[in-house]
């Protein structure tokens, strides 16, 4: 309502290619990671499994949805914390600047590339925040909790995602990370082995 009709039919059609996109991709990337640690599990298999478990999570009802999903975010920020504890004794910054930033060399310097490659990020990160507008029809203050938790989910997540991309980025040479489906598994390989 506060952007009018156009607004609000941005918002919702986004919500609408979150809501069909998101969960195959993210049970997808579940499989990729799953099968780079374990290679005799197949990815697909993975993936339908972990998609199965979403759809029944999500039909069961809001609340079981959402206590899984506020603890596999726990889990994740934990994660990322010990991921960037462990990278940092390795970290350089003259590894994290090498060879310039990713697309440079093909715009003069624009990094145009690297700008339209980041579109899929920018799409997680709205996929991360719009959780906490979804919510606000179960929030007993919705007027005093939605904008709390959408400041700290933002803070949250940009706080994390410079972490980790410093961090990941100045392990070693990026480029070997760049197009890898297990990026935070491989850079850490690279310091503990």
């Amino acid at each position: 309502r506060a952007f009018g009709p156009t607004g609000g039919f941005i918002a919702g059609f986004a919500t609408l290619i979150e809501f069909v996109f998101a969960p195959p991709a993210i049970a997808m990337a579940i499989g990729a990671y799953l099968n780079v640690q374990f290679p005799a599990l197949d990815a697909k298999w993975i993936a339908c499994a972990a998609y199965v478990i979403f759809m029944t999570l999500n039909i069961l009802g809001v609340g079981i949805a959402a206590t899984f999903e506020l603890i596999v975010t726990l889990l994740a920020i934990f994660e990322l914390l010990v991921f960037m504890g462990v990278v940092a004794p390795g970290f350089s910054w003259s590894n994290f600047t090498a060879h310039g930033w990713a697309g440079a060399e093909n715009f003069s310097g624009l990094a145009l590339s690297g700008m339209f490659a980041a579109i899929p990020f920018a799409i997680w990160f709205f996929l991360a925040i719009e959780g906490a507008s979804m919510a606000a029809e179960e929030a007993k203050d919705p007027q005093r909790t939605i904008p709390r938790a959408l400041g700290g989910g933002i803070v949250t997540l940009t706080v994390l995602a410079i972490g980790v991309m410093i961090f990941a980025g100045g392990v070693g040479d990026w480029r070997n990370l760049a197009n890898i489906n297990d990026p935070l598994p491989q850079a850490m390989k690279t310091i503990v082995g």
